[in-house]
C-alpha cells in the first residue's frame, strides 16, 4: 500500500478532522495537532509505502512528537487504508483465531463461564456451536434464579449443555472460566470467602472435577506465588492465563508465573512486539474482539474472547471474510 496523501479534511468544519489517502483506501480521523505537526505528519505520510508492520516501528519513530493515544489512532487508520490489512502482518495467515464465548456471567464468584473448540478447523463452525450451547443453557436456566444460582449447579448445566450439542460435532467443546473475584484480601463467593491458599485448593479441585483447561484471573494480579504453584501442578492440561489491567507482564513472565496472557491492543506495533516477547517465553496468548481481526489474524493469535455486543459481532463478521480471503487464488 501506498499514502498518497495526508491533509486536512475539507468537507467538514472541525478544525481537527484529517483525511488519509492510500492507493487501496481512504479514511478519515480526528486527530488533537498543531499546525506543524500537521505539517511533519503530513511530509512523513505523503507517497510512503507501508507494506509491512517494520514500516509502522520506523513511522512511530519518526512521529515520536505524537503521544502514544493519538499516534495509535493513525496507526488504527492507516491499517484501515488497507484492503487486506492482515498482510502488514504477514504474507499469508497460518491460524485464524478460535472464538472463546462466554456462556454465562455473573457478579459473585465465578465471574465468566467460557466455552471454546481447540480442534476447530473454521471460526464460523466454533462459533455457531457455543452459539448452540448457550442455547441449551438457557433453556434450562429458565427456572433457575440467576442471580442466586451456585457455581456447581452452573457447572453441571453448562455441562449437559455441552453434551447436547457435542453429538453432532466433529471437534471438541471445552470449558474455561474466569474468576476475577478478589476483594480486600479475600477471594468472594456466594456464601464464603476464601483466603489465598484455599483460592488455589479450590481452583484446583474445579480444574479436576469439571474438566476446565482454561482459568482466567485466578488470583490477584501481584499473587506471583499463588500463580507458580498453580501453573506449576496444572500447565501441562490447562491455560492458566493473567488478564492484566494495565497489560504488564514482564514480572510474570520472568518469573514463569502462567502459562496463558490476554493481551490487549493499544496500537499494533505495541501489540505485536508485546505478542514477540510472550511467544519467545512460550507464553499462549489469547485476545478480545475489541481488537482488530486483521491484527490477531496476521499474528497468529489463536484465541479470541467473543464479547456479545456490536464490536463483537463486527469481529466475528470481519474473521469470516478473512477466512474467505485466504481460499482466493
Amino acid at each position: 500500500m501506498i499514502i498518497k496523501n495526508f491533509k486536512k479534511n475539507s468537507i467538514y468544519f472541525w478544525k481537527n478532522s484529517f483525511k488519509i489517502e492510500s492507493d487501496e483506501n481512504n479514511t478519515t480521523l480526528d486527530l488533537n495537532i498543531n499546525d506543524e505537526d500537521y505539517k511533519k505528519i503530513k511530509n512523513e505520510l505523503s507517497n510512503k509505502k507501508i507494506d509491512n508492520s517494520e514500516n509502522l516501528n520506523s513511522l512511530r519513530e519518526k512521529l515520536n512528537f505524537l503521544n502514544d493515544n493519538d499516534y495509535a489512532k493513525l496507526e488504527d487508520h492507516i491499517f484501515e487504508c488497507m484492503k487486506k490489512p492482515w498482510k502488514l502482518l504477514t504474507e499469508k495467515p497460518t491460524q485464524i483465531p478460535r472464538p472463546m464465548s462466554i456462556i454465562f456471567s455473573k457478579d459473585l464468584g465465578v465471574k465468566e463461564f467460557l466455552i471454546f473448540s481447540t480442534t476447530s478447523q473454521h471460526f464460523d463452525a466454533a462459533l455457531n456451536a457455543n452459539n448452540q450451547v448457550t442455547g441449551e443453557v438457557n433453556k434450562r436456566l429458565v427456572n433457575e434464579d440467576r442471580k442466586t444460582i451456585s457455581d456447581e449447579k452452573l457447572f453441571i448445566i453448562i455441562k449437559e449443555g455441552i453434551d447436547e450439542v457435542f453429538k453432532d460435532l466433529n471437534f471438541d467443546l471445552r470449558l474455561g472460566i474466569r474468576l476475577d473475584n478478589h476483594s480486600k484480601g479475600k477471594y468472594l463467593y456466594n456464601g464464603k470467602e476464601l483466603n489465598g491458599d484455599e483460592q488455589l485448593e479450590y481452583v484446583k479441585t474445579l480444574i479436576e472435577t469439571y474438566g476446565l483447561i482454561y482459568v482466567e484471573n485466578p488470583f490477584y494480579e501481584d499473587e506471583i506465588e499463588l500463580y507458580k504453584k498453580l501453573s506449576e501442578e496444572v500447565r501441562h492440561k490447562c491455560l492458566v492465563c493473567i488478564n492484566s489491567k494495565i497489560n504488564e507482564y514482564s514480572r510474570q513472565v520472568k518469573e514463569r508465573a502462567f502459562n496463558t496472557a490476554l493481551l490487549k491492543l493499544n496500537s499494533i506495533t505495541q501489540f505485536e512486539n508485546d505478542s514477540k516477547t510472550l511467544k519467545e517465553n512460550n507464553i499462549n496468548i489469547l485476545s478480545d474482539s475489541d481488537t482488530k481481526a486483521d491484527v490477531l489474524a496476521g499474528l497468529g493469535i489463536p484465541l479470541v474472547k467473543i464479547y456479545n455486543n456490536s464490536e463483537g459481532n463486527k469481529f466475528a463478521e470481519r474473521i469470516k471474510i478473512i477466512e474467505r480471503e485466504l481460499t482466493e487464488k
